[in-house]
């Protein structure tokens, strides 16, 4: 006698006087299941996406867990044009950063020979300072024009001393602006870890909710056949397993089998539900 004929003797598969509410129940965590699955498969593109980031990598690598999911693709293509976007944002910003440090290099350059300049200015005025002063010294040289030398002088240092402040100014600006760089990227690096982090802890606590709803439905399977015709119904994979307990030297031995396996006197058919997780 096969397996198969000693079930269909035996009444067939175990039907629970609560067979209708095992097969609700089946239904109901049936969708939080789907829905389960389909935030689940969210959150690992988005966390693929997130570790690409880091890394700096141009494209998002596919889980391997999801390599032969539904509607993958599209899940990708909407988390690379985010990524895209981030990155070209952040790229746009580090771009203002360097042309503004450009700018300021050139002025201060630019303020650099000024102030060469006037510095060459200032010591040719000294030079005539000096000679006017002999000259004075010898009452040869007018007090008006001794005036105006002095004048110059006083000029020609406090065009220095604002071409040195712009300078100074200039320099902190482009120390402001590293700074600024050197931020930035540690706010985006910081920016990532932290959603890399919360991913992940979404995704644990999406597996907790997972694996209860599909507890559920296994406990539904193996309580009554009505919430198999429904699994099968939905396309839902669920197999059912066959073994033989047999006595053997004493002890119980579990033998796989399947349908047509032959049963000896003795055996005890074991029957599971099992619900494919895939």
């Amino acid at each position: 006698m096969t397996v198969l004929k000693a079930i269909s003797l035996g009444g067939g598969l175990h039907r629970s006087e609560n067979g209708q509410r095992f097969a609700r129940d089946f239904i109901n965590a049936q969708g939080d299941s789907a829905v389960q699955v389909a935030e689940r498969n969210r959150l690992l593109i988005r966390r693929a996406r997130l570790q690409a980031e880091i890394a700096e990598k141009d494209d998002i690598a596919v889980p391997a867990e999801l390599k032969n999911a539904a509607a993958v693709q599209s899940l990708v293509e909407s988390e690379k044009a985010l990524m895209v976007s981030r990155d070209k944002r952040l790229k746009l910003q580090l771009t203002a950063l360097a042309e503004l440090k450009a700018l300021l290099q050139s002025e201060i350059e630019s303020l650099g020979k000024k102030s060469a300049t006037q510095s060459r200015q200032l010591t040719l005025v000294m030079e005539d300072k000096g000679r006017v002063d002999d000259l004075a010294e010898k009452g040869l040289a007018l007090s008006a024009r001794l005036l105006s030398v002095e004048q110059r002088i006083a000029d020609i240092q406090a065009s220095v001393l604002d071409i040195d402040t712009a300078s100074l100014k200039a320099k902190q600006d482009v120390s402001k602006a590293n700074q600024d760089e050197i931020t930035l990227r540690n706010d985006w690096n910081a920016q990532l870890a932290q959603e890399l982090q919360n991913t992940e802890a979404e995704l644990d606590t999406l597996n907790l909710k997972l694996t209860t709803s599909r507890d559920l439905m296994t406990e539904a399977l193996l309580q009554s056949a009505d919430a198999a015709q429904q699994a099968t119904g939905a396309g839902v994979a669920a197999n059912i397993n066959y073994a033989l307990v047999r006595q053997k030297d004493g002890k119980s031995v579990v033998i796989p089998a399947d349908e047509g396996t032959q049963v000896q006197p003795g055996d005890v058919v074991k029957v599971q539900s099992v619900l494919n997780t895939q």
